[in-house]
């Protein structure tokens, strides 16, 4: 069971004389003795507050004690003996003393302590003096700890000497001389014991004899000596030290070599146990007297008092080895010790041992905020023993960041992250990375948060222990931490994901903030599903409307209906002229309603429709756009453009045709040149609605990814069939010539008989038309000499083609050395292939060389990309594109080598390590071969440090 052997409670069992000092430190009040160290008999005092029912929680204050940490946690494990501090424990690991503050802590362990014990409790503090040298322990004591407790608990406090700015007028002080003995009561006591002293020497002795540990000395050594030799002694002694090195002389002379050897071991290491004894010496034995004080549960210690007259009294050759030490330190480090034991393994220089015993409290002592004891011993290491022991890099940015630099934090994180990685550590790279992805988002490095955060997912998933729970409890808060990262930098969709993936695998207490992000995600995409069906019914509200008004304009151009006439029972005569001379119907404009009293109507349109949109008329007829200031005709003005709906995926370049001239649609591009579709208005006959005159058609299509057909700015939302969307996609890619009916029957029913192939071919084409007059009723297929082809109107704009158009143009910039232009044009490639040709039909024969082509393409414009970024030193954009390489050809050696370069630039070589171990996986599982030579030199050269 780990042991505090600074909180064990000096045993009562054979106290010495009582003083009544002591029995009056029992009542609730705060009572501070200023006696020498170790010259109170503590054993007594113990002995009074038992006396009284008050047991007390003890603490020994030694130079550690500087830390408020290292002196809150030892107090609080003192009192959780007595049931006590349990909260105050739990508060310290969840809030750090040294980020959230002292005094809440302090305050609290008071509070704790005082109600807890009560009227049946005592607080005893030795060696208080250690805490008021240049350190804040002793004011958050006075100010905070002890306030809580004086009015419901007895307070002592021993110290060698008066607090900086005095003892405060409420304490009850007492001094050495009260608890010293009046010399008629030392003389008492020296008689009793029979000693022929002198008359110079008695006197002499009897002052010395009037403190209480002198005295308890003398009658120890009374024990083993005769009255004769003991005041022989006693003649001769010059001092209270000198009298304890020639008494500790006499009791030690029957002593063994063992147990002589025991009491070394004991003075060097100050706590020992009966069974540390045995373990280390093979004696359990110690050699008893005045200066071994019996603590609780075994355990004893040597008072300070007799620490330099027992060396001298032992001499060397009663000192243990350093074998013997080592042995004690081992085994108090293994019985929970670890304080004690790494003071041994420096005082020994055993600098290895005394690392291994930090590591295993690293993690402990950063949670209970005892970080400046832990700075102390680190900083007593070689630095070359963090290479062996990552968690100290770790620890070390852990408090730098908590302390407010995350810059420095974020080095000290990188640099833990390759030593663990050099030593196959998956779980302590991965957290180091998780860490520097914090610490950059801190410092306002949202690149470098987002790719640390992305590198520790990764790592884990790729890990081979990535199952487990650390694993998995890394991956859920490197995905959270993506998701942060994202939503700052405005990514939402990707937001979204990473917390909604978090938010699935969370477990346990901490992962709330990551479980309520997740509920936030669902709350979020449900808002979206909402607002995508109100824009659908909002749009169909507006298509709605513009249907009627365009009723409304051909029951106010046409009053009679499509027959002419009157109404009934109203004779010609009788009939008011706007009926007989309607006006509105006829096409020409001039004749039948003046510009401005049009402008005004179509004003109102537009006014309830400020996007610009075109409204429809009747039969799908598109009311006009704005005109300007010339007169107009509105049957010429009359365009083939429908309302967009609001899944409209693009908007493209599109002309109106209107008296001759083109009126470009803002924010679109007027073809150059005349419009080749340019005709003379139609004139509709009296009484009906004068159609359109449709501009060319222009439909956009996207064959990498998932399909997507946009026809005069409307989508093709669903096809009938995948034979449908792939015929589509083979007329497209097959344009010159167009396929003929047997081509097309061989290349989509091989099998079939030449009937059955030819209505297959005709349900397709029947089907396809279906689709497209969906989304627009335009003839977009036909059949013209024995083929089937686009209309000669449409104008076709196809990815695939932009993209080689693109690859081509970089390429020849590249080769020029054009370097930006190059640059620019391979961007606008990469952009547009979003995903394999006709990713959604995957296993169709007559795609498969078409895909391959444009794959390779696409891995090698990004490879080229990659290429123009790192001679430009943009490292993290090349990164990036490697990345993509390899997510697509896992086995690509070139892109992981330019990888791990980018990485080693950038100072980050353990992700350079890592990606070496995921390409030498890769190769293995792949293709069963070992990585080339060229990647193995680089691997080399990267975990020598080298430039690379």
């Amino acid at each position: 069971m780990p042991v505090e052997t600074r909180t064990l409670v000096p045993s009562a069992d054979h106290p010495r004389a009582a003083y009544p000092a002591f029995d009056d430190a029992a009542e609730p009040k705060l009572t501070f003795y200023d006696v020498a160290e170790d010259s109170l008999p503590t054993e007594s005092l113990a002995a009074a507050l038992v006396r009284n029912s008050r047991y007390p929680i003890w603490l020994r204050l030694g130079p550690q004690d500087r830390d408020p940490g290292t002196f809150l946690v030892s107090l609080a494990t003192a009192a959780a003996r007595f049931g006590a501090a349990n909260e105050t424990l739990e508060v310290m690991r969840a809030k750090p003393g040294p980020v959230y503050g002292w005094p809440s802590l302090f305050a609290g362990l008071g509070a704790e302590i005082g109600g807890r014990l009560g009227k049946g409790g005592a607080l005893v503090l030795e060696n208080v003096h250690h805490a008021w040298d240049r350190t804040a322990t002793f004011t958050l004591l006075t100010t905070d700890l002890l306030p809580a407790l004086t009015c419901a608990v007895p307070c002592v406090l021993v110290a060698s000497g008066s607090p900086p700015h005095g003892v405060p007028g409420a304490w009850v002080r007492r001094s050495g001389r009260d608890l010293s003995l009046p010399p008629p009561a030392a003389r008492r006591a020296l008689d009793e014991m029979g000693l022929p002293l002198s008359r110079h020497a008695d006197e002499r002795v009897t002052a010395l004899a009037a403190s209480p540990a002198v005295l308890a000395a003398i009658r120890a050594a009374r024990c083993f000596a005769g009255p004769r030799t003991l005041a022989s002694v006693l003649e001769r002694a010059h001092g209270e030290k000198d009298l304890l090195t020639r008494l500790a002389g006499v009791l030690l002379g029957g002593t063994s070599e063992d147990g002589r050897r025991a009491l070394g071991l004991a003075l060097r290491v100050e706590y020992t146990h009966p069974a540390m004894t045995s373990a280390v010496i093979g004696e359990s034995h110690l050699a008893q007297g005045p200066w071994i004080q019996s603590l609780e549960d075994g355990w004893s210690r040597v008072r300070n008092n007799w620490r330099d007259p027992l060396s001298t009294a032992l001499g060397q050759r009663s000192m243990p080895s350093r074998e013997m030490l080592h042995g004690a330190a081992d085994w108090l480090l293994q019985a929970g010790g670890s304080d004690e034991a790494i003071a041994v393994y420096f005082a020994l220089g055993d600098h290895d041992c005394a690392a291994r015993g930090i590591s295993s409290r690293a993690a402990g002592l950063i949670d209970l905020g005892r970080w400046q004891a832990l700075e102390e011993w680190l900083d007593r290491l070689p630095p070359g023993l963090s290479a062996v022991y990552p968690n100290f890099d770790y620890v070390r940015a852990e408090m730098t960041a908590a302390r407010g630099d995350p810059v420095t934090a974020g080095r000290l994180y990188d640099t833990a992250a390759t030593r663990y990685a050099d030593r196959n550590d998956t779980d302590g790279a991965s957290r180091s990375m998780l860490g520097a992805s914090a610490a950059a988002a801190n410092a306002g490095d949202l690149v470098k948060a987002r790719s640390r955060a992305r590198a520790a997912s990764l790592l884990v998933e790729t890990a081979a222990e990535a199952n487990d729970a650390n694993a998995a409890m890394v991956r859920m808060w490197a995905t959270w931490q993506e998701g942060r990262v994202a939503l700052v930098t405005g990514d939402t969709d990707h937001a979204l994901a990473s917390f909604g993936r978090a938010a699935a695998a969370s477990g346990g207490a901490a992962a709330e903030p990551i479980r309520k992000a997740g509920q936030l995600a669902m709350q979020v995409a449900t808002l979206r599903r909402e607002q995508e069906s109100h824009r659908e019914a909002e749009a169909a509200l507006s298509r709605a409307e513009h249907q009627v008004l365009g009723e409304l304009l051909a029951c106010a151009r046409a009053p009679g209906g499509r027959d002419g006439g009157v109404p009934g029972g109203v004779g010609w005569s009788d009939a008011p002229a706007v009926l007989k001379m309607p006006g509105l119907a006829e096409s020409n404009g001039e004749r039948a309603v003046g510009w401005r009293s049009w402008t005004r109507f179509r004003g109102l349109l537009h006014d309830r429709h400020p996007g610009g949109g075109h409204v429809n008329g009747p039969n799908g007829a598109a009311l006009p756009p704005d005109a300007d200031a010339s007169p107009v005709s509105p049957a010429v003005n009359f365009a083939a453009m429908a309302v967009p709906s609001t899944g409209s995926r693009a908007w493209r370049a599109r002309s109106v045709v209107s008296m001759g001239q083109v009126h470009t649609v803002p924010g679109r591009t007027a073809p150059e040149g005349p419009s080749p579709h340019h005709a003379t208005p139609r004139h509709a006959a009296p009484g009906r609605i004068s159609h359109a005159v449709h501009a060319q058609a222009e439909v956009s299509v996207h064959l990498l990814g998932p399909v997507s057909v946009v026809i005069d700015d409307v989508p093709v939302e669903e096809w009938s069939s995948a034979r449908t969307r792939s015929l589509f996609g083979y007329l497209l890619t097959h344009r010159q010539p167009w396929p003929t009916r047997e081509v097309l029957m061989g290349v989509f029913w091989p099998e079939s008989s030449p009937k059955a192939s030819r209505n297959s071919l005709n349900v397709a084409i029947h089907g396809l038309r279906c689709v497209l007059k969906k989304a627009k009723d335009v003839p977009v297929i036909v059949y013209s000499d024995g083929t089937y082809q686009l209309h000669p109107d449409v104008r076709l704009w196809l990815d695939i083609e932009e993209f080689d158009k693109l690859v081509e143009r970089g390429r020849l910039h590249e080769n020029v050395g054009e370097t930006d232009q190059a640059t620019a044009a391979f961007e606008f490639a990469t952009g547009l292939y979003r995903g394999e040709f006709l990713a959604d039909d995957p296993y169709d024969n007559w795609t498969a060389l078409i895909r391959e082509r444009l794959r390779l393409a696409y891995l090698d414009t990004l490879g080229r990309l990659s290429n123009l970024h790192f001679n430009a030193g943009r490292y993290a954009q090349s990164a990036h594109l490697c990345r993509r390489i390899i997510e697509q050809d896992p086995c690509r050696e070139d892109a992981y080598r330019r990888l791990m370069r980018c990485y080693s630039r950038q100072g980050q070589p353990h992700l350079a390590l890592i990606q070496y171990r995921a390409c030498v996986r890769a190769l293995r599982s792949e293709l069963g071969v070992e990585p080339d030579l060229a990647t193995i030199t680089l691997h080399n050269q990267i975990r020598r440090h080298e430039s690379v």
